[in-house]
């Protein structure tokens, strides 16, 4: 011990000696991941003095300081392993040694490599050395560790287990070169020679589990050869050691945050109860299998697959198919593929799958649904190809610019929309799609003549060659879809008809011209499935070959059957509304010619809407007609009307109106609307008037064009024309207050010819009054300051009432509040966007007040997808919120897209509207109530606001959160989870008084509006007093039936309508009461009827009816509703249609409408 002190002091003196005899150069390497310092001296032995001289470090450059393998190779210090030498690099400059006597000259020159053997090195990371020194001619090189920047780490003797060495005695182990040591301080210690124990390694059983400590393996190697599984204590150790195809790999257990990195071929199973946090595509370095690919099958939970930034070497392919649950697939914009699949199958889910555009050209990424749902796919048509299949999408956006989302679809795909009116769509579909099914057509058609198979020419057959007296026999054939939906033939009605008319040539596939004649026969062939409203059709024309002799034809008089009918557009033309017109043979039966054969002429008698009108044709051949035809009876009159014109529709919808209200430009050019200044005389009438061309000529009436109409001032704040409410324009009226806009509107009473209207009201004027501008405004019993938006002042406890002023429709207000400041804030028609330094919401806090209203109804403020995550529009806490005829748009957040009411804080809803707000992933589309925020809703709307995943499209209530419903609606919310109007946890509270409405909301594409989670201590809502009519909810509820709704005397079932349309509300004469609706079932002529024991004892009567195939009624059957019993038979006749109703005992009157037996 006393050695080891002495030459441990001797080393520490003659470091300190050389470090302070001159500038040393130091380097700091990492090695093997710890910290290692060496100082670099260089000396210069004169030979004319006889003296060595320390170079300052100014002197040379250091080029490079490397370790050194045994067979001379060079590499980084960072990778220095014991066993190793040392190489040092340097350059020395010219320089004059001044302290010489001789002042030496030394001239520059570079070392390249100066070498300190391993054996001189030894323990490099741990064992320090005082000096190496190393000689170059007259240079001599001194090389000297320092110290170390870490610790060796401690281990007690000790056996090894199946992940842990063992050690045959009491070590320090360095974390660098891995040698056990007898000492902690690793600049003294010596080296323990063999110490180590190695770690045993698993011995797993046949079901994976280690047979010494239990631990259960990761995966499994399959060998398809063998038949043998292989357990491994990880997945990466199984996926490192298979090879693929012959071997797959089996992920059964993982409970590591690790991703699992694929960087080979590999097939790769993940197992049922198996949760991976990440399945990664990283580069591909194995080239062995190139002719195979990867293989992914999820059976399990992948909370992500991705793939890293680039992938440097390229994957034959990648197929991805899950069977359960993957919530997010990524692609990286680089990864490198030949093919890569994704597919959906089962039951399976995916929660997003998102493929960003790039101009990378790797074949298309291909995702096919043939499972349970894809909730959002995002891509690019660069990028992505969606294929056939029968699973559902939530979402499918296309991410390039400007592009329509049917450009993702592979080659006869479209989009199937299960709940919308336009079922197939595979062009213009636009940018999103919501709800759909991407499917190849479930059916298709061909033709044949006779037993002949027709060839089609662009989807379309023609048939040349045909003699006249010939019989043609067509028929379709259907081959079904082997790709995605599939239609059943029974579900398919056919027909075909002749191209341009209407009326069927023949029902069902087949179709036989008999005895066919010259003419032309363009036909449709139409096929329309009724499962998925499917249509198609194909055409086929029929050439026949003129024969020598005319045919002699005749009108056909069908005209004269129908009356026909067009609006005024002051012509007498008529052709347009007239079916083709018809010809006939001899002998009556139908005959088409060529268009080019004959030339006709219709025309109203009068242009006007008069009685008695008649259209009257006059039919001609042209010569070429008349080389094939000889015509009789050239002329038919037909009783036709003229209707009434009231402007331009498409779609369903008024473009314009006839009439519209325009500006008298003389007056407001030479005087200006004031106040005071009467108002008819700056207003027109406007209208498109016919004439005999059919062109609408814009014109301004006067009396003289004998129209009668008058002018009415839309009220303030109004957004449609009322004449009973609105203020009638007279000679006498005059503008009494200044507006942005003065809206007018007419009245206009019918004519001969023009439909009577009331115009649009969005003609107006600007009315000024010089004193008013930006000046205060009063309303609601208030006096507003003008107020531009900048930074505002208000004390602590006080108050500030303002309107926001100025030209400008959009404005940017920082609207955070704290120290009980209220502020009273009329929008006034401004669109404002809360931009503030330390909030991008209304943030209010510290018992503050904000008050928002719009004295013109119209204002609004714009929210965004905040920082804080909590409120898109507004944050209140310990405040209150009051919002009146202001709109809350724009929000996005995770916990309430508009507004988050956190603990004392308050938001009363008085009137106005909050919309267009969204969580992508959370709760509460437009509200989120927490535990102690409160929600008053007294009016207004609360619409289009959506959860994409998460609970409550419009409202969420915590545990401890507080609702109360006195009015208002809440419509046309959407969640992806549950509550598509309102998702209230057990504990919230919902307290509900006069007419709020609660309707038309939905969630998981199901109709679900209040949706309360069950309180065992509590009914799901309460009746805080009297409802009025025009109150409507719809209910559900996780809890069984029955389940208490509401305490309440008196009967309010009526006003709640639950969203499970097996269960409905009963009202016991002190409660109301969500139930089960009785069921029923038939076998023979024995009908059962099972209540179950939601009903009162005598309070109810089950009544049957049996009815005959003509409706009338054949029996009854009754019985009265027992707390014993809850089955019911009933004798019936076989064949009748049954139908049976639950009654109440004393008013016989029925308490829901009436159910038949189930299938």
């Amino acid at each position: 011990m006393k050695k080891r002190l002495l030459r441990n002091l001797l080393i520490l003196g003659l470091l300190l000696v050389a470090l302070t005899a001159a500038v040393s150069a130091q380097y700091t390497a990492d090695v093997n991941g710890k910290k290692v310092r060496t100082n670099i001296l260089i000396e210069y032995f004169c030979n004319s003095c006889g003296k060595t001289h320390a170079l300052e470090d100014s002197d040379y450059t250091i080029n490079s300081f490397q370790a050194r393998t045994a067979d001379g190779t060079a590499k980084p210090l960072t990778e220095w392993k014991y066993g190793d030498g040392l190489v040092l690099s340097a350059s020395v400059k010219a320089t004059t040694f001044t302290a010489c006597p001789q002042e030496t000259n030394i001239n520059a020159q570079t070392f390249d490599s100066v070498v300190i053997e391993a054996a001189h090195v030894g323990y490099y990371c741990h064992k320090q050395f005082a000096f190496i020194i190393v000689r170059d001619g007259d240079f001599r090189f001194r090389f000297s560790s320092v110290d170390y920047l870490f610790t060796a780490e401690h281990h007690a003797a000790g056996p090894s287990s199946c992940e842990e060495d063992g050690y045959k005695q009491e070590c320090w182990l360095c974390p660098c070169c891995g040698q056990c040591l007898d000492a902690e301080y690793t600049a003294t210690a010596n080296v323990i020679p063999d110490n180590i124990i190695p770690k045993l390694g698993h011995d797993f059983d046949e079901n994976g589990v280690c047979t010494r400590d239990k631990y259960h393996a990761e995966a499994y190697i399959y060998s398809s050869l063998t038949k043998e599984k292989t357990y491994y204590d990880t997945a990466a150790n199984a996926i490192s050691k298979a090879k693929a195809p012959a071997e797959s790999v089996h992920v059964v257990s993982y409970s590591r945050n690790d991703p699992i990195t694929i960087n080979k071929i590999v097939y790769l199973t993940v197992a049922n109860g198996v949760t991976v946090p990440e399945i990664r595509m990283e580069s591909f370095s194995d080239g062995s299998t190139v002719d195979s690919s990867v293989k992914i099958d999820n059976y399990g939970t992948v909370q992500l697959f991705s793939s890293v930034e680039a992938v440097t070497r390229r994957y034959p392919g990648v197929s991805y198919t899950n069977y359960n649950v993957t919530e997010r697939i990524t692609a990286a914009s680089t990864i490198a593929v030949q093919v890569m699949q994704i597919s959906n199958k089962g039951s399976g889910t995916i929660g997003e799958i998102n493929i960003p555009q790039t101009d990378n050209p790797t074949p298309k990424v291909q995702v096919t649904n043939n499972g349970g749902k894809i909730e959002r796919l995002t891509g690019s048509p660069k990028n992505v190809e969606l294929r056939s299949g029968t699973g559902r999408y939530g979402t499918i956006t296309n991410a390039a610019e400007g592009g329509s989302v049917d450009s993702l679809l592979n080659k006869g795909c479209y989009f199937y929309f299960p709940n919308g009116g336009q079922k197939w769509v595979n062009s213009n579909a636009g940018k999103a799609v919501s709800d759909v099914i991407v499917s190849s057509a479930p059916f298709t058609v061909k033709v044949k003549q006779g037993a002949t198979e027709l060839e089609p020419s662009n989807g379309s057959y023609t048939i040349d060659g045909v003699n006249v007296d010939d019989n043609v026999a067509l028929s379709a054939v259907f081959t079904s879809n082997e790709n995605g939906l599939t239609a059943d033939e029974s579900k398919i009605t056919s027909r075909w008809y002749y191209k341009n008319e209407s009326k069927t040539a023949a029902d069902g596939k087949a179709l036989t011209l008999n005895n066919i004649q010259y003419g032309v026969y363009d036909l449709i062939f139409e096929a329309k499935e009724s499962t998925y409203g499917f249509t198609t059709s194909v055409s086929v024309t029929v050439n026949v070959i003129p024969p020598a002799e005319k045919t002699a034809i005749s009108l056909k008089n069908q005209l004269t059957s129908d009356s026909y009918t067009k609006v005024y557009d002051g012509t007498t033309r008529a052709s347009e509304i007239l079916p083709p017109i018809e010809f006939q043979l001899a002998d009556g039966r139908e005959i088409r010619i060529s268009e080019d054969y004959y030339e006709y002429k219709a025309e109203y008698k009068s242009p006007d809407c008069i009685k008695d009108n008649k259209i009257i044709v006059t039919v001609t051949l042209t010569p070429e007609g008349q080389k094939h035809y000889e015509l009789t009876g050239g002329r038919i009159e037909v009783p036709a009307t003229i209707t009434r014109y009231d402007g331009e529709w498409y779609e369903g919808e008024q473009i314009h109106k006839v009439f519209f209200v325009g500006a008298n430009t003389d007056s407001l050019r030479n005087d200006p609307p004031y106040i005071g200044k009467p108002v008819l005389k700056y207003l027109n009438l406007i209208g498109y008037l016919f004439d005999s061309e059919g062109r609408p000529n814009r014109k301004v009436l006067t009396s003289e064009d004998g129209f009668q109409y008058s002018f009415y001032h839309l009220r303030p704040g109004a957004t449609k024309p009322d004449p009973e409410l609105d203020e009638l324009l007279t000679a006498d009226s005059v503008f009494t207050y200044p507006e942005d806009g003065y809206y007018v509107y007419a009245v206009v009473e019918p004519s001969l010819n023009y439909t009577g209207c009331i115009t649009d009201s969005n003609s107006f004027f600007y009315v000024y009054d010089d004193k008013y501008i930006n000046k205060p405004h009063t309303h609601d019993e208030k006096t507003y300051t003008d107020w531009n938006g900048s930074s505002l002042s208000i004390e602590p406890g006080g108050t500030a009432t303002r309107y926001l002023s100025g030209a400008q429709a959009n404005v940017n207000v920082e609207l955070a509040l704290s120290q009980k400041k209220t502020l009273d804030l009329c929008l006034y028609n401004k669109a404002v966007h809360v931009i503030g330094s330390s909030h991008d919401q209304i943030y209010l806090v510290g018992g503050s007040t904000l008050v928002l209203s719009d004295c013109r109804k119209t204002g609004k403020v714009i929210g965004s997808a905040v920082a804080s995550g909590s409120g898109g529009v507004a944050y209140v806490k310990n405040g209150t919120l009051s919002v009146y005829d202001v709109k809350l748009t724009g929000g996005s957040a995770s916990t309430g897209g508009a507004v988050t009411v956190d603990a004392k804080g308050v938001l009363n809803i008085y009137s106005g509207e909050i919309s267009g707000n969204t969580v992508t992933n959370g709760k509460g589309g437009a509200i989120y109530i927490k535990s102690g925020g409160v929600v008053n809703i007294f009016g207004g709307t609360i619409k289009d606001n959506h959860v994409y995943s998460g609970n409550g499209g419009a409202i969420y209530v915590e545990a401890g959160g507080t609702l109360n419903l006195y009015g208002g609606e809440i419509t046309g919310n959407t969640a992806s989870g549950l509550g598509g109007g309102i998702y209230v946890e057990a504990g919230g509270r919902v307290n509900i008084q006069g007419a709020p409405v609660v309707t038309g909301n939905t969630a998981s594409g199901k109709a679900r509006n209040v949706y309360v989670c069950a309180d065992s201590s509590n009914p799901l809502l309460t009746i805080s007093d009297d409802m009025t009519d025009g109150a409507k909810l719809g209910v559900s509820t996780d809890a069984s039936y029955p389940v208490l709704l509401a305490n309440r005397e008196q009967d309010y079932s009526a006003y709640f309508m639950p969203d499970d349309p097996d269960a409905f509300v009963l009202f016991s004469g002190s409660a109301l009461t969500l139930c089960a609706k009785p069921s029923a079932t038939l076998e023979g002529d024995t009908l059962t009827v099972s209540t179950g024991s939601n009903y009162k004892s005598d309070a109810f009567v089950l009544f049957v009816a049996e009815y005959g195939a003509d409706g009338r009624l054949l029996a009854v059957h009754s019985e009265k509703i027992t707390a014993e019993s809850g089955t019911y038979t009933f004798k019936v006749q076989p064949g009748a249609t049954i139908k049976c109703f639950l009654l109440h005992a004393d008013t016989y009157a029925p308490l829901f409408a009436a159910f038949s037996p189930k299938a």
